[in-house]
Order: C-alpha cells, then sequence, then structure tokens
C-alpha cells in the first residue's frame, strides 16, 4: 500500500510538472506579437531597406515576430486588405491614395503630432502622405533629383559650369549637337519623361490642388486646359535643340561603372546613387545649384509608410512607428550614407551634402512628382505625349489627347 501510494505521489506530481510545463509554453507563445507588413515595392534598395528595418526591430524587439510579404502591384494589395489582417503597408503615393479613397488606410495625424513628425522631418516627408487634409502616410526616404559634372570633361570641351538653368540649356544644345547623351541614373519608378513633365508644371504652369481632384471626373481634367502649356513648353524645347528623345540614357545603378570618367560631362542622378557616381569622377557635393532663380527640382519619395485600418495589436504598432522614425533608428541609415528625411541626424552627413540637404529641406508640394497627383493610366499617356513630342511629333492637342486615352 505504502509503495503504491508513494507511486501515486510520483505520478501526480509529474503530471503537475507537464501542466505547469504546457502552460509556460502556452504562455510564451501568447507572448510573441505578430505585425505583418505588405509592400508593392519594385526597387531592390527600398526593398534592403523594409527589410533592415524589420530585423533591427526583431532584434531589439526579441518577443516580436514580423512577416513581411512583397506583393506585385496595388490592386493586388486592395485585395489583401479587403480580406486578410495587415498592420503596415510600405506602398508610393498612388497607390496611398487608392487605399486611402477605399477607407482601408488609417489617419496618422495624431501619431505624427505624438512623434512630433511634423517638426522632426522635412515638409516633404509628410506632404507625400498627405491626401484631402488628412495623413494618410509618411515617407520613408527622401531622393532629390541633382545634376553632377565632370569638370575635366566640362574643361576638355570648352565649356562653364552651368550656373542657372539657361546654362544647363547651353550645355545640352551642345551636347545634343554632338551626339553626346546625359546618363540618367534614378530610382526604378521614376521615368525620365515624368521628371521633365513635373519640372514644367512644377516650374512654368502652377497648378494647384490637382490631386484634391484624383481621378474624379473627365470633365475636371478637360477642364484643366491649361495643362497644355506644359506641352507647348517640352516643344519649344525641342525646336530649340535643347531636348529630344535621343538626349538622355536611361542606366541602373549598377551600369554607373561603366561611364566613362573621359567623355561624360554630366549625370542625372537620384541622391541615392550620388556617392557611387562620384567614385567616376562627378563631383559630389557640387551639384547644380539652381536655388538662386527658385527652381523647384523634383523631390522623390518613392516608398510611404500607412498602417491598416485592419490592424489588431494598435499598441505594438505605435511602438513600430516610434522606432523607425526615433533619431537613433535614423542615424544608423545616417552610417549606410543615407540622406534621411529627418532634420537632426543629416546634419552628421557633413558640409559635402549640404546642397543635397538644402533642396530636400526647401522642399514643399511643388517638389512632388506630378505622375503622383494624378492616376496612373493618365500618367502613362502623359509620357507617351510628351516621348512623341521628342520624336517631332507635336500637334498642340496632347492634354486633350491624354485625358481622352484615359477617359474613353
Amino acid at each position: 500500500m505504502k509503495i503504491l501510494k508513494k507511486y501515486l505521489i510520483v505520478f501526480l506530481s509529474l503530471v503537475v510538472l507537464l501542466g505547469c510545463a504546457g502552460c509556460s509554453k502556452k504562455q510564451n507563445t501568447n507572448n510573441v506579437r505578430n505585425i505583418n507588413i505588405y509592400s508593392d515595392m519594385e526597387d531592390s534598395k527600398m526593398l534592403y531597406l523594409i527589410n533592415f528595418i524589420k530585423e533591427e526591430y526583431e532584434k531589439e524587439n526579441t518577443n516580436v515576430k514580423i512577416s513581411f510579404n512583397n506583393i506585385s502591384d496595388g490592386q493586388q494589395m486592395i485585395n489583401i486588405l479587403n480580406k486578410e489582417t495587415a498592420d503596415i503597408i510600405f506602398t508610393n503615393r498612388n497607390n496611398m491614395i487608392e487605399l486611402a479613397r477605399k477607407g482601408l488606410i488609417a489617419d496618422l495625424s495624431t501619431v505624427a503630432e505624438e512623434n512630433k513628425l511634423y517638426e522632426r522631418y522635412y515638409d516633404i516627408m509628410w506632404l507625400y502622405g498627405k491626401y484631402n487634409n488628412k495623413q494618410y502616410g509618411m515617407g520613408i526616404i527622401p531622393y532629390s533629383v541633382e545634376i553632377m559634372y565632370n569638370k575635366k570633361v566640362l574643361d576638355s570641351m570648352d565649356l562653364d559650369y552651368p550656373k542657372d538653368i539657361n546654362g544647363l540649356y547651353n550645355i545640352l544644345k551642345v551636347l545634343n549637337k554632338n551626339s553626346i547623351k546625359v546618363p540618367v541614373i534614378t530610382t526604378k519608378n521614376t521615368n525620365i519623361y515624368s521628371l521633365l513633365f513635373s519640372c514644367v508644371v512644377n516650374n512654368e504652369i502652377g497648378i494647384n490642388n490637382v490631386e484634391e481632384h484624383y481621378d474624379s471626373s473627365k470633365k475636371y481634367y478637360e477642364n484643366s486646359t491649361k495643362m497644355q502649356k506644359a506641352f507647348d513648353y517640352i516643344n519649344k524645347m525641342y525646336k530649340e535643340s535643347i531636348l529630344s528623345n535621343k538626349t538622355f540614357k536611361i542606366l541602373n545603378e549598377d551600369q554607373i561603372d561603366e561611364l566613362s570618367d573621359e567623355s561624360t560631362p554630366l549625370i542625372m542622378v537620384t541622391t541615392n546613387n550620388m556617392v557611387k557616381s562620384s567614385q567616376k569622377g562627378f563631383e559630389l557635393g557640387k551639384t547644380l545649384d539652381l536655388s538662386n532663380i527658385k527652381f523647384k527640382k523634383p523631390v522623390v519619395v518613392d516608398s510611404i509608410f500607412s498602417i491598416s485600418n485592419n490592424s489588431v495589436d494598435k499598441e505594438e504598432i505605435q511602438k513600430f512607428v516610434k522606432f523607425i522614425y526615433d533619431d537613433k533608428f535614423q542615424s544608423k541609415l545616417i552610417e549606410k550614407k543615407i540622406v534621411t528625411g529627418n532634420k537632426n541626424v543629416n546634419n552628421k552627413l557633413g558640409d559635402s551634402y549640404s546642397s543635397i540637404i538644402n533642396n530636400i529641406f526647401y522642399a514643399d508640394s511643388k517638389n512632388i512628382l506630378f505622375d503622383y497627383n494624378i492616376p496612373k493610366k493618365l500618367s502613362k499617356n502623359i509620357k507617351f505625349e510628351v516621348e512623341e513630342i521628342l520624336s517631332g511629333k507635336y500637334d498642340g492637342k496632347e492634354w486633350k489627347e491624354s485625358v481622352g486615352k484615359t477617359y474613353k
């Protein structure tokens, strides 16, 4: 009997111990917090950056598991947000507007105020995430579009360094005459014809609040007749031999090494490619400064951070926002020579970056790519018409034709 009693005590003790272990295991599982991130980015550098954010956050928050899913396009993003649980979205401004119109992402105004993002970040960072007076997103990294020059090549061609837009036009005329192309190295989603059209619209046309009527109606766009002036101006540059469809040569980042430092006087780059370009003799920190005539260069913010309305763990998402935009994490980007949207940490980059930082510092709604304020389908037709003009095919009806093809 005593032996049976002893075995029974041992058995019950094991049951209790195993039960406690099970409870502990269940408790630990319950303590794991999940964040579901969806992105539709195509740019490899931006995908690397999102993965870097994920890894750094998990490193500092070991109880958090982040699922990162990169999908093909904006429509797929809409389908996912309608059906599945998502927390964080990284997307472009066009898709952000579409998601906001469908009520799928949250207004971040309170989040931005609580984290003092309006004070600590450049205006362009939150302007890219603004739509219909609500803050649906915040930019991740801003890229200014710069023209760098090779002084040695300019000197060999007896060309002066361009000090203003007219000086740049004179150089482009000489290059076109001699069939020398200007290499263009920008982000994957940035098209040279979009850049050209944005420069003209933002500097010569001055159309305001077009994003408030985003994809509203064919009539609205038809009535915006002064948009034709942008096409007229591009045609004027074509006729004066400043621009043609042979002016530019589109390269990707990997092709920078192929650039000749003996025959290429100018290149057009976004700031994320400037360091590598400087290694080929193009001068970093001496970019073409057109600020003396208040020329509005395009500033590109390809990736917007947004929060899904279906987000479950609100507390963890708030922590994630604070983490991304905190000076500590932003300083890690500076260590990688990435120009951020954070005013404080950019000061660590040094004097050679001052002109670039100034371009971003003073950027406002006029520096947003025009592409991002109109529907993609309209943008696609505008690009086609610009390319046609630079091929010598101008009829003075480009805006009307762009709208007509978009809204048949």
